[in-house]
This record gives C-alpha cells, structure tokens and sequence, in this order.
C-alpha cells in the first residue's frame, strides 16, 4: 500500500510541473527547451523570412526569431509553460497558435500555414494602417494598435483577420470580457465563409480566457469546439486532454490524449500523460503499455529514468 501511494504521489508532482497554473509558470519562461516549426503558404511551399514571436502565458517575455530559407525555425532557452506563437509575413494573414512548451520531453515542430492577405489589404492607405497596428502592437501600445486596425475595418468590416487582431490587442490590455466578445465575433464570421482554420483559433483563444479566468469548465467546452473543426492539431488536443487531466475527467483526457498521440505519433509526451491517466483509473496494464510506448520515443532523460522506476512498481511489469 505505501509503495502505491509513492507511486500516485510521484505521479502527481510530475504531472503538476506538466501543467503549471498560469501565474506560478511565470518564473520558468526562460529554461533549457527548445522549440521548432516551420511556415508555409497554402500551396505548402516554404514561406522564407517569415517572422516568428512567442509571447509567454501572463507575462511580457518574448523570444522571437525569423524562418530560413526553407521556412523553417528554431528557438531554445525556453521554459516550461504556455507560449503564443505568432507567424507572420509581408502579404500575408498571420496567424496564431497557442503551444505547451516542457523543458523534460521533446515539443512537437509547430507548423504554420499563410494565406496570402485579401487583395483589399495591398492598398497602399490600408496596408499602411496594418503596418502601423502591428508596429504599435510590438511596442505594446494597444491603444493605438486598435486604433490603427479600426482604421480598415471601418472600409471593410468583412475582414475578420483583422478583427483578431483587435481581440488579441484587448487580451493583451486584460479586458478579458472585450477580448472575448471579439474572439466570438470572429468566430462567427470565419463560420459564415467556412474558415475552419481561422474560426478554429478564435474558439482556442476563447478557450485560453477561459483559463486565465480559471473556468476550466468553459475552458474545455471551447477547446472541444475548436478541436471539432481542425481534429488534425496534436497541440489543440493535448491542451484539451490537460484541462480534463488536471479537472479529474479521466476518460476525456484519455480521449484527447490518444487523439494527440494519432495525429503526432513521434510525439512522446501524450503516452507518458496516458499512463498517468489510467494509473488513475486504476488500469495498471494500460498504464504500462503506455509508458513503454513513451519509452519507445524517448528513451533518455530524466522523465524516462522516472517512467521506468513507475514501471518497476506496477503489477503488471
């Protein structure tokens, strides 16, 4: 009995340095992880030059850099928590992601995909008003951010990539309640034009203030809905297995983990989750067959020195 409680109190730490709640993770965005992705345009042609940012959970560090020539990137000196990672160039949309970087296993490439920009935005006026919200944006100034971006919405209220742009500017103010309205707007009119991808992303920012606000509830009801509309995103549907994991809805963070796990099979990290999922419900077969599954991936590291201690521990090994 005593080496059984070890094992769900080990498991435990582990799956709360795995998931660090937003204002405690604020000292570790700066660590030894490193992250790569690539960005492309719709032809799946790499996008060179593209600009990279990452903006971490609740606090102003950012790390940023620019893709090569064959559209690919790289950063390090991450650390362990959320991260919003914008991919941006000339004539095209950007577009964001919200990613979970762990400094302990290997993050999976984080692919961008690039619309070329509605023909209206090549027109020098509002081109020049897209350059100057992005310019005020970088320099946080909000304000004059949305200001700018208001600009070309109020010649075209059609352009709802733009519109995200203003909701991102509000989430960056903390005016949650403003933020939200606008994602929701953009989710509405991605819906209309059937812009999976876009309406997708405005439902997983929703998603997002919902953790900030500590609603992991509603949290998961938006996940899900994104989740529904762009299945093939591994990260959508890890930060929807977490939610659940950490709310004690084991057999839905089950689901989305192995939904991960489908849609990025050299990606370790969901397996280890699994079996810190069944070892909850108390399927210790389950558990080992996906510990060894993450062993398999990662067979190095303090995490697997931890998984094959676990393993050593369990009936069924």
């Amino acid at each position: 009995m005593k080496q059984r409680l070890l094992i769900f109190l080990v498991m435990a730490v582990i799956a709360a340095s795995l998931m660090t709640p937003p204002v405690a993770a604020q000292r570790f965005s700066r660590g030894k992880a490193r992250l790569n992705g690539d960005v492309l345009d719709e032809a799946g042609k790499p996008i060179a030059n593209a600009k990279i940012e990452l903006i971490f959970e609740d606090e102003i560090t950012k790390f940023s850099t620019t893709a090569d020539e064959e559209g690919n990137w790289a950063i390090i000196g991450l650390g362990s928590g959320q991260f919003r990672i914008t991919a941006s160039a000339e004539g095209y949309i950007p577009v964001q992601k919200l990613v979970k970087v762990s400094q302990l296993s290997r993050n999976p490439k984080v692919h961008h995909v690039l619309k070329k920009a509605e023909q209206a935005l090549m027109h020098k006026d509002l081109l020049e008003s897209l350059e100057q919200g992005n310019a005020h944006y970088k320099e946080r100034e909000f304000d004059q951010a949305i200001a700018a971006y208001q600009k070309i919405l109020d010649k075209h209220p059609e352009m709802y990539t733009v519109l995200f742009k203003i909701g991102d500017c509000y989430r960056e103010k903390r005016d949650l309640d403003k933020a939200a309205e606008v994602y929701q707007k953009v989710a509405e009119l991605a819906a209309a034009k059937e812009d999976n991808p876009v309406n997708a992303q405005a439902l997983g920012n929703l998603g997002a203030i919902s953790i900030q606000r500590e609603d992991f509830a509603g949290a998961n009801e938006w996940f899900q809905k994104a989740i529904n509309l762009n299945p093939k995103d591994e990260i959508l549907a890890y930060n929807v297995a977490e939610i659940n994991f950490n709310n004690n809805n084991v057999d839905l963070a089950i689901k989305y983990y192995k939904m991960a796990a489908e849609v990025k099979p050299d990606w370790s990290l969901p397996h280890q989750k699994l079996g810190y999922s069944y070892l909850n419900k108390g399927d210790f077969a389950s558990a080992v067959a996906s510990f060894k599954k993450f062993l398999e991936l990662e067979p190095e590291g303090e995490q697997a020195a931890i998984v094959r201690e676990l393993i050593k521990s369990l009936p069924e090994s």
